[in-house]
């Protein structure tokens, strides 16, 4: 089963991967920003700011900064309709939800809103609002409040736009985007990648949920729940050109070819793997060398493996007896997380020095010949050993990478690097590297150290083996508010049958 799975909407802060996003056995998307702009304008003041919107335009009216009406939020019953009714209201984001300030604003009488975020960093949302709105940045937010306390019962208007170019560097990562380190497996490396998942453009039912507006047939909405089926259609079109390929080739082939030029919210810092993992989605052409399609190396994985990853995390009590972690690691699988053979490599404590293995199956369809280039974490020393593959179609090879911290590298901060395979005619096998110092090694487990604690090959599926969390929200929250705790997720409205295995993968 290939599978797509949402990062969660509760970032920018670290540690918010939340469950299914945390395991290895999934694929795990962040979302960011895209070319494409659904814009809107406001003029004002001799001004035109440009915004996010998909909503219609106002004729003139009176602008008000909601500050002065009740509240700067827009909270539910705060705006004076004495002073908000056919006016246009600036509303500041926080406290409530988006839609749910256009809502205020409809029942004090507004004709439209400006919703102004309370930072540059944050991201600009195109929801359909109940009126009128057009969505910018704190800066110009700031502008257009010093134009309306300094001219009272001035007058401007809402002007719809179309579909323009971004006014930022794009791609950036969404600030909602749920940010590692895992906070369940610190050697795994999550989000594995990271796809447009803002203004994306989809069919929206005439009658939602209650809170929303009515008639509309389209949205154009945010969150990973936007981005990660991006990466599904990806596997679909994987899966049509390499049927005979599993779930982890193609997640490799994905990982491994992803675009890193990506920024961080701030658009500005370049993105770590914490936020865009190995980077953002970029098939490729089908016949391109170095594409998706065509990626070179993948680096494969059975369900063996997972069990391994489950034994190293102290999981393995999760399945049946059939087979021991001791018995895993004398057959050659791996039974510590930092060796899970993913297209990242991540270690979480770095004392002195430390070595992962991985192995690479060749599918170029002919022998091929990769070299491997380092780009070391600062203050860190990598070597890889062998540097150089010589692999036959179809054939697979280990190898060692070695880490050592130079004594440059602070105890408990994570710095980031990565090995890329270099072959003939442009294939680039590029994989993330994240590595965090430390003084003392965490104890190892029973299962850890090969124990005869009990795992199972067969009989469960692995998406089951998922620690419960509470599910991705369809769009990102209003504003950016430490993660709260997940709450137990509502009862599901399913058949019998599907109630009586839904403890499985809850």
């Amino acid at each position: 089963m290939f599978t797509s799975v949402s990062a969660g909407n509760s970032g920018p802060g670290p540690k918010t991967i939340g469950g299914p996003a945390d395991v290895p056995w999934v694929t795990t998307v962040g979302a960011n920003t895209q070319p494409t702009f659904y814009e809107g304008f406001i003029e004002a003041g001799g001004k035109r700011y440009r915004g996010a919107s998909v909503t219609g335009g106002t004729s003139a009216a009176p602008f008000v900064d909601a500050a002065t009406a009740g509240g700067a939020l827009c909270l539910d019953g705060t705006l004076n309709p004495a002073v908000v009714t056919g006016a246009i209201v600036v509303c500041t984001r926080g406290g409530n939800g988006r839609v749910a300030k256009s809502a205020e604003v409809l029942r004090a009488g507004g004709v439209g809103m400006v919703l102004a975020n309370a930072t540059d960093t944050d991201t600009l949302f195109s929801d359909t609002f109940f009126v009128p709105t057009v969505m910018i940045d704190a800066t110009p937010g700031a502008q257009l409040r010093a134009w309306i306390a300094a001219t009272p019962g001035g007058t401007g208007r809402l002007v719809p736009g179309s579909i323009g170019v971004s006014p930022f560097v794009s791609p950036t990562m969404a600030a909602f985007s749920s940010r590692g380190e895992n906070p369940t497996a610190g050697d795994l490396i999550k989000p594995d990648l990271t796809a447009p998942g803002v203004q994306i453009m989809a069919g929206n039912t005439p009658m939602p949920a209650s809170g929303q507006p009515t008639g509309e047939l389209f949205q154009a909405i945010a969150g990973t729940s936007m981005s990660a089926p991006v990466v599904a259609g990806g596997f679909a079109l994987l899966k049509q050109a390499h049927p005979d390929w599993t779930p982890a080739m193609a997640k490799s082939a994905l990982m491994t070819t992803a675009d890193t030029r990506v920024r961080d919210n701030d658009r500005v810092t370049a993105a770590t793997p914490f936020a865009m993992g190995a980077g953002m989605l970029d098939l490729g052409e089908p016949q391109a060398r170095g594409s998706a399609y065509r990626p070179g190396l993948v680096y494969d994985a059975t369900f063996d493996d997972y069990v391994g990853f489950l034994c190293a995390e102290g999981r393995a009590a999760l399945v049946n007896p059939i087979a021991t972690c001791a018995a895993l690691t004398a057959s050659g699988i791996p039974t510590r997380a930092a060796d899970l053979n993913v297209p990242s490599i991540g270690v979480e404590n770095v004392v002195g020095s430390t070595f992962i293995t991985r192995r690479v199956t060749n599918v170029t369809g002919v022998p091929a010949r990769f070299v491997a280039r380092i780009q070391a974490p600062p203050g860190y020393a990598v070597s890889v050993s062998p540097s150089r593959l010589t692999l036959n179609p179809g054939a697979t090879a280990a190898f060692t990478v070695s880490i050592s911290n130079v004594g440059a590298a602070p105890v408990g901060e994570w710095r980031f690097g990565s090995l890329t395979w270099k072959g003939g005619g442009g294939f680039e096998v590029r994989s993330p590297i994240a590595v965090k110092a430390a003084t003392v090694a965490p104890p190892v487990s029973s299962a850890e150290s090969a124990s005869a604690q009990s795992v199972s090959t067969t009989s469960l599926a692995p998406a089951a083996l998922s620690a419960p969390a509470a599910p991705v929200a369809p769009e990102a929250p209003a504003a950016p508010t430490a993660p709260a705790a997940p709450s137990a997720p509502a009862a599901p409205r399913h058949s019998a049958l599907l109630r009586a295995v839904e403890p499985l993968w809850l």
